[in-house]
């Protein structure tokens, strides 16, 4: 370029502020990114947007999506955030919600179109229905976009206003009502996403579409640095840009007892930018190539980084006067770095560090990113951005520790005295007497000085123990002048000195776990009440009582772990258990399996009923009506029978089989014929095979083995293997006239009704008729026989609805021979279930209002009784569970179906709204309901717990085998239930 100025314009590097809307051009390594996340807020209505911190949340926004968005002609009204300080003279209780508040404060930006009382009692939806502009109808479906950068603030900010969370939520509900064509991203730090579940269901598809962006990989990186040179007439000679970010990916590792450097998977955006930043500000002006000696003089990693934490430093100290820029850096030296020069942890509580640096100090740290927070069970814990910044720090204070400076050398020795905590306190380490003198005239000079650094207490006992060690070789120089007797006494001095200083820690250590006992105590009681919250509660009531011998806690957290007991006590909440409309089906696998599952409008889940997790969710790929749904006999295996929904073609017509528009929404393709769904009961995992097997059935029985499925398919059944896939069609000549079919338990026969009085016994593994049975009366029209096996598989029984009022029969075979035991009459009407007792020698026959023992072998009637009155009755086996609905209470009782008495006084359970439908395990020891209000929950029927009767160590226990299956989600209890988890689980 014979030797031109090249070096053109301002820093093409913002450095490590984020990227402005103008700065499109200067933006790069992120075109995968933006793309995808376009996509994603133009195809569904809200996008969880999330990363790490300083990964370029907010620069991606700015300089890519928003514009792009614009192009579109898409509306954006602004980058909304929920946090930040309110405008002067207005205050939060004079505000219905201070987050909803603080976002329309922040979309107006500098436009004074609204007061801040004006927007102190406006709703998002109103705000943003002003906010429309006008001619947006010459564009094709127009979207209004809102953004919401840094989402975490909605639980880092007013944190005394957390009740308003929940309505906040409800103003992004109802503007996505008034406003179809509402886009809403939450921007926001990936340690908080936890903290939105349980407002996931207010929000359209419960937040399922997220995108996570990751820092930097090394193409992205390289992208960075290259590209925004373009326009600078300033390029990088070859392989320098390479160079550079194989040094920024760079990280320590401890191996074989060294720390060496590797290079890592990512770059960190903030640091590329600070280096760039900073190579650009140092190149000069006459350089035409950044090459190799360019690049090694004036942009250095360890140098760029160095600088800028030097900056970040001043910047603090110059902002608050009341910190010192010495203790600072040992701060980040001796908390933030480990001894073996990997990133430490600081734990902040109550606004301080546990090295008391200030929330306020800490705080404008992070917003440099020198540091990063993470949420760890609930706490907050610190640590550098990168390992990257690790040699950077220790260059840096190495320097600034070897200024020559009056205060420096208390600096020098706090370093040398972590180094002797560090090795032991080894008295090799101690300060010979020269330094000791120094630190004597230090001292001395320190008193005659304003505003001077207050020495640390690891550096007096430094000192102290430094004095002692001096003082004993002067006696030993001496040559023991000193008697036995005074050099005993100083040593018991020096002991007497440490027991008072040991007791006086230990007594502020013992007020300051008191007051977290109490603190966690309140948490416990106020999360206790809050819906689906019952968990938390009960992690922080187990901090409470945990954090010390449980007996000895104070009465305030005794009494919090209590609270929260009592909430979760014989209770499960389902995560995901609030839905858009009621669940129409609920059912409960066998008792070992702990499992449930849920229909509600297009999706079946299946259930974890010890902790309320969703093991897996199935949605109707067409429109079409769930015909079945269940458990099989085993409780191994879901199943789901999705049939094609009637249309019509006009008012009057008949159902047709016309396939086009579904249910009532155009544009959804109907289903055109019948699917089966097989799917693994505790995976998800669905069989394809048996599902192409299946295709077309109408309905389907599971053996109790599991082993076999009957499908019918209207003029054919058939019966396929589970595991082999083998189909038999059995009868073939039969089948057309059969009326209703059931697979016996070891799947090898078949119960065939046929119109009118003949009942078949057929195998399964030929065309042979086992037995024939006919009944004596007509069955009543529109309802079925009830069918079911023994136990041992070796009898089956049948019973019949009669047309005529107060009757019913039915018959009792032999599974194997064919042969006719009994024939029942009764007096059941409507029956509509039947059942053998476990030992196969008693059936009872189950009607609407009234239940009937007969003797299998016989047919005799033993007994007959009215079924409870209540709103809800469930037969399950010999079981029968009524729940009736009380004012805020639903009271469950359970009856022995062979006598109709109580097995137990009925159990009472809160219920925050009225119960419409239940469901049962077999054995009746669990219940699954939902409620008007569309939540789902699981009871364990069993005695409540005596909570106002346990002492602490037993609440503690209690409250550690509940939490037993949530272990992972709340790590910060563990050691506390570590050895009472150490037995199997009651299952309770």
């Amino acid at each position: 370029m014979g030797g031109l100025q090249v070096k053109i314009g301002t820093n093409p590097y913002v450095g490590p502020r984020p990227f402005e809307k103008d700065e499109k051009l200067l933006f790069h390594g992120r075109d995968g990114e933006a793309n995808e996340l376009f996509s994603l807020i133009s195809a569904h209505p809200v996008v969880l947007f999330y990363s790490q911190s300083g990964a370029g949340k907010t620069s991606l926004l700015n300089a890519r999506i928003v514009p792009e968005l614009e192009k579109q002609h898409a509306q954006v009204f602004g980058i909304a955030r929920v946090g930040g300080k309110l405008p002067k003279g207005i205050e939060d209780k004079k505000i219905d919600n201070v987050f909803v508040f603080n976002a329309l404060w922040s979309l107006q930006g500098k436009d004074t179109q609204f007061t801040p009382e004006s927007l102190s009692r406006m709703s998002l939806a109103h705000y943003l229905k002003l906010q429309k502009r006008d001619g947006q109808s010459k564009y094709f479906y127009p979207l209004h976009v809102v953004i919401f950068d840094q989402f975490e603030e909605l639980f880092t900010s007013f944190q005394e206003h957390w009740e308003k969370q929940e309505s906040f939520f409800l103003n992004i509900s109802q503007a996505f009502k008034e406003d179809p064509l509402l886009r809403v991203v939450f921007a926001m730090r990936e340690e908080y996403i936890a903290a939105l579940d349980p407002f996931a269901q207010m929000l359209p598809q419960r937040l399922q579409k997220r995108f996570r962006l990751e820092r930097l990989r090394e193409d992205a990186a390289l992208s960075a640095v290259v590209n925004p040179l373009d326009q600078k007439g300033l390029a990088f000679g070859p392989g320098v840009a390479e160079q550079l970010v194989n040094n920024l990916m760079q990280i320590p590792i401890k191996h074989s007892g060294k720390t060496v450097s590797t290079t890592g998977e990512f770059a960190e955006p903030v640091q590329l930018q600070i280096v760039c930043q900073s190579l650009w500000d140092e190149l000069p002006m006459d350089v035409e190539v950044i090459d190799e000696r360019a690049a090694a003089r004036f942009g250095d990693v360890d140098t760029a980084l160095a600088k800028y934490y030097d900056d970040c430093l001043k910047k603090v100290v110059q902002t608050y006067l009341d910190v010192d820029e010495g203790k600072l850096r040992l701060w980040f030296e001796k908390s933030l770095v480990t001894p073996i020069r990997t990133r430490g942890t600081v734990y902040m509580d109550e606004g301080r560090t546990e090295d008391n640096l200030s929330e306020k100090v800490v705080m404008m740290l992070e917003e440099g990113r020198l540091i990063r927070a993470e949420l760890r069970g609930g706490a907050k814990w610190y640590e550098l951005t990168h390992d990257r910044f690790i040699e950077p720090i220790l260059k840096s204070n190495k320097a600034w520790f070897g200024l020559p400076s009056a205060e420096t050398l208390i600096y020098a020795l706090e370093m040398k005295a972590s180094e002797w905590v560090n090795k032991g306190k080894s008295p090799d380490d101690l300060l010979t007497d020269d330094l000791l003198l120094e630190a004597r005239k230090s001292r001395e000079r320190r008193r005659t000085m304003s505003g001077s650094v207050v020495e640390s207490e690891i550096l007096k006992d430094y000192i102290n123990a430094s004095e002692i060690a001096s003082e004993k070789r002067k006696r030993k120089q001496l040559r023991r002048r000193v008697s036995v007797t005074a050099l005993l006494s100083i040593v018991g001095i020096v002991l007497l000195l440490i027991a008072i200083i040991s007791g006086m820690r230990a007594a502020q250590t013992a007020r300051e776990r008191r007051a977290k006992q109490v603190d966690r105590g309140a948490k416990a009681k106020d999360y206790a009440v809050l819906k689906g919250m019952q968990y938390n509660a009960l992690a922080f009531g187990i901090e409470a009582v945990g954090l010390s011998a449980p007996n000895d806690a104070p009465p305030e957290a005794v009494e919090g772990l209590r609270k929260a007991l009592a909430t979760v006590d014989r209770k499960v909440w389902l995560r995901e258990g609030v839905a858009t409309s009621a669940p129409n089906r609920l059912e409960m696998a066998e008792d070992g399996n702990n499992l449930a599952l849920s229909v509600n409008n297009n999706e079946l889940c299946v259930w974890n009923t010890r902790t309320g997790q969703k093991i897996f969710g199935y949605q109707r790929p067409e429109a079409g009506e769930w015909k079945q749904v269940g458990f099989s006999p085993n409780g191994n295996l879901v199943f789901a029978v999705i049939t094609p929904l009637p249309l019509m073609d006009k008012p009057g017509d008949k159902p047709s089989n016309r396939v086009e528009q579904g249910e009532d929404k155009p544009g959804v393709k109907a289903l055109g014929e019948s699917i089966v769904g097989i799917f693994e009961a505790q995976s998800g995992v669905e069989s394809k095979t048996l599902e192409e097997k299946l295709k077309g059935a109408q309905s389907v029985q599971i053996s109790d083995d599991g082993k076999h499925i009957l499908a019918d398919f209207g003029s054919v059944v058939r019966i396929v293997g589970v595991d082999s896939g083998d189909v038999v069609t059995p009868a073939p000549s039969s089948q057309r006239l059969w009326d209703q079919i059931t697979l016996s338990p070891d799947g090898s026969r078949l119960v065939a009704v046929y119109a009118g009085s003949r009942v078949e016994l057929l195998a399964t593994d030929s065309d042979n008729v086992v037995g024939s049975f006919s009944l004596s009366i007509q069955k009543k029209s529109g309802m079925w026989d009830s069918i079911a096996f023994s136990k041992d598989g070796r009898r089956g029984v049948l019973v019949r609805p009669s047309t005529t009022p107060g009757e019913m029969a039915g018959i009792v075979w032999d599974n194997t021979s064919g042969q006719r035991l009994a024939t029942l009459r009764g007096k059941v009407e409507d029956v509509d279930d039947v059942a053998f007792s476990p030992d196969g020698r008693s059936v009872v026959a189950f009607g609407k209002k009234r239940a009937e023992t007969f003797d299998a072998a016989t047919g005799n009637s033993l007994a007959s009784y009215q079924l409870p009155e209540r709103e809800i009755v469930l037969h399950s086996g010999m079981n029968i569970v009524a729940l009736e609905n009380g004012q805020g209470t639903c009271s469950v009782s359970v009856r022995d179906a062979l006598t109709g008495n109580a097995r137990a006084p009925a159990q009472t359970y809160a219920a925050e709204d009225k119960i419409i439908r239940a469901a049962t395990t077999p054995a009746a020891d669990r219940v699954i309901t939902s409620d008007d209000g569309k939540v789902i929950q699981i009871w364990t029927l069993a005695d409540p717990l005596a909570v106002e009767e346990l002492s602490g160590e037993e609440l503690l226990t209690e409250a550690c085998e509940r939490l037993r299956d949530h272990k992972e989600e709340y790590e910060r209890v563990s050691g506390i239930c570590a050895q009472r988890l150490s037995a199997p689980a009651t299952g309770r």
